[in-house]
């Protein structure tokens, strides 16, 4: 890692060719209703070393959320591990990975030093040295050939002053200056290591940005992890000072021709199923202009939802049956009879392992219950599985009648306590 000014002589004698795969989102150790995903990843990680060596990428970058959760089982953690070995030995020569808001920082972190001499840098939380964060990469001739302004995700009590006020709006004002005032510092010194040179600058970030755009995604705060939303308008990505944002915590392919999303290799919900899957690879010009190359990724376990009456299900699941595809299923029965819709699912797919109804929902069933506070969490044929805890205890608000103008306070302490709780 270099953190000196750049010398100019350096760029008279290389021409600049660093191409970068851009990927984040991973979630290794993800459930969906229970079952594994685990061999959903290994065949990603396979297909990625493959794409590594065919594309000739220099430099691979994951922009958070590298695990679902902050304990990763023994076999997410070997997926991984093993995963970052194999890339240490091929053509690829640095990984840069960041902390996501699932990710635990101090277990990223704990072998970075070891994995540091496999020009592997891990970045979990931040420091109070701002050079920690900022990564010279060289080329196989020494030469500096990219500068990684690497931020991870940016927690509350990373950045907010310690006299904000209790007030939520003033609060979560406060959190974005401090994201802004962080990016500022970092992009500061990053110019002052580049000077006038012309070498590449890129930054990572793990954060929402107001204007993304991405498939289908539902901007749901629960799902974001924070009710933080970054305008790019704000200036927070200047481009006299990057020239390329890697961004992770949208699952979907999102974002400008210089600030970007690359989302998830695999759809980690039903609501994901219809979404095509990329990595971003990214060469730049001799301006440090980036050119980027949305590549699709395959699918390794379809998903697909199936809604109607028996009809329909019935004729849905006969295609999949004749095309031989494997694919995990979420059906909701909206028909206008009262059937038992589970055990007529189950004998159609009897003799065919290879499809698995993963949830099956009667809704025509479900308007004939009566009216529960719990039933609130059962919504638009979506399962406990389906709804991340946050949107659950928000529902429950409601069911319990909490007023509106009291919602936001709960929602506030509630987020405060589950990162106490997992960052203890």
């Amino acid at each position: 890692m270099i953190n000196t000014k750049i010398s100019r002589k350096f760029f008279d004698q290389v021409v600049l060719k660093i191409k970068i795969l851009h990927t984040s989102d991973w979630h290794i150790g993800r459930k969906l209703h229970e079952r594994d995903r685990y061999d959903e990843m290994q065949k990603f990680f396979s297909w990625l070393e493959l794409e590594l060596e065919r594309e000739n990428i220099n430099a691979l970058i994951i922009s958070g959320d590298i695990f679902d959760n902050t304990t990763p089982s023994n076999q997410a953690r070997e997926i991984y591990y093993s995963f970052l070995a194999r890339v240490a030995k091929s053509s690829c020569r640095h990984v840069i990975i960041i902390a996501g808001n699932h990710d635990s920082a101090n277990f990223l972190e704990a072998p970075a030093k070891t994995l540091e001499l496999l020009d592997i840098h891990v970045i979990g939380q931040i420091t109070d040295n701002i050079d920690d964060e900022i990564i010279t990469l060289e080329d196989s001739n020494g030469n500096p050939e990219l500068i990684v302004c690497a931020v991870p995700f940016l927690r509350d009590r990373d950045v907010r002053t310690a006299n904000s006020e209790n007030n939520l709006d003033s609060r979560q004002q406060d959190l974005i200056n401090g994201i802004h005032a962080h990016y500022q510092k970092v992009f500061e010194r990053s110019a002052e290591i580049r000077g006038d040179s012309k070498i590449p600058v890129v930054a990572t970030g793990h954060l929402f940005i107001e204007e993304a755009k991405a498939e289908g995604e539902e901007h749901r705060e629960l799902y974001l992890g924070t009710i933080i939303k970054i305008s790019l308008k704000s200036g927070i990505f200047p481009a006299k000072l990057v020239d390329y944002v890697a961004l992770g915590h949208l699952h979907s392919k999102s974002g400008s021709q210089r600030v970007r999303y690359s989302g998830s290799p695999i759809p980690m919900t039903f609501s994901e199923a219809s979404h095509k899957k990329y990595v971003e690879i990214v060469e730049f010009d001799e301006n440090c202009k980036p050119k980027i190359q949305d590549v699709q990724i395959p699918t390794f376990r379809k998903l697909a939802r199936i809604k109607g009456d028996w009809q329909m299900i019935d004729s849905r699941i006969s295609e999949y049956v004749k095309s031989g595809e494997a694919a995990w299923l979420e059906i909701t029965y909206t028909g206008q009879e009262l059937l038992d819709i589970r055990e007529r699912i189950e004998k159609k797919l009897k003799f065919f392992p290879e499809l698995e109804a993963l949830t099956i929902y009667n809704e025509t069933r479900e308007k004939l219950n009566s009216a529960d506070p719990d039933d609130v969490i059962i919504q638009n044929g979506k399962t406990l599985d389906e709804i991340l805890p946050e949107e659950i205890f928000k529902l429950k608000l409601k069911a319990n009648k909490i007023p509106d103008e009291q919602q936001d306070a709960f929602m506030s302490m509630y987020r405060e306590i589950l990162d106490e709780i997992q960052h203890a």
